[in-house]
């Protein structure tokens, strides 16, 4: 009968975008500036998990990969790749 189903990380593999800064920095072992925007705009999430209850119950399904692992293979990525990706990035 069909259905959507949220396929996140949901609250156990979630992250801020300042935990996910310092990974990324740790991962790379670089590091940039970066600063603060205090003020909000109206298009800003201030919090977003994925709720996937529904995937759980109907499937059993869990995330199996933690953030630190995502962020460490989308770094391998780019080093095997970087030839290709410098005409995009620069």
């Amino acid at each position: 009968q069909g259905g959507v189903y949220n396929a996140g990380g949901g609250i156990d593999v979630s992250t801020s975008l300042l935990e996910l800064t310092r990974l990324c920095q740790k991962v790379t072992g670089r590091s940039i500036p970066i600063g603060s925007e205090t003020a909000t705009a109206a298009v800003d999430v201030p919090w977003y998990v994925s709720n996937t209850a529904k995937a759980r119950e109907d499937f059993g399904w869990r995330p199996r990969r933690s953030v630190a692992d995502i962020v460490g293979d989308i770094h391998t990525w780019i080093q095997k790749n970087e030839t290709d990706l410098c005409p995009i990035f620069g």
